[in-house]
């Protein structure tokens, strides 16, 4: 039986500072929500087109993914220029530094400890 996947598939966050995260990917990152609802306090979500994959971010009380291993692999065109603007605003896990098999990154962490790998390709 073979699988037929249609859409956009989307990795989701539940993250209790909503608002503080809002401000990270949109003033920090500046991501553009492709989707966002504000039905009532407690029913709050975002989401944003990350290359191509989708990020949602739910308002709620967990943080299931935070500090368990996972992490969102993002391509940048320029590396550098985005270790120069995050490294002084976010807690940086891993500085920058070239990679064996040809990417050069660094990781941080978002307001609700979700960890965030910016890469590009050496060339």
């Amino acid at each position: 039986m073979n699988i037929e996947f249609q859409g956009n598939s989307r990795i989701c966050y539940t993250v209790q500072n909503y608002d503080e995260c809002l401000s990270f990917y949109e003033d920090t990152l500046c991501l553009k929500a492709v989707n966002q609802w504000d039905r009532s306090a407690d029913d709050k979500g975002v989401v944003y087109l990350v290359g191509q994959i989708e990020l949602e971010l739910l308002k709620g009380n967990t943080n299931p993914t935070a500090n368990n291993g996972e992490y969102l692999y993002i391509q940048v065109k320029n590396v550098n220029d985005v270790y120069a603007k995050l490294k002084d605003v976010a807690p940086v896990i891993t500085p920058i530094s070239d990679q064996t098999w040809g990417h050069r990154n660094f990781m941080i962490k978002d307001p609700a400890g979700i960890a965030l790998k910016f890469f590009s390709l050496i060339n």
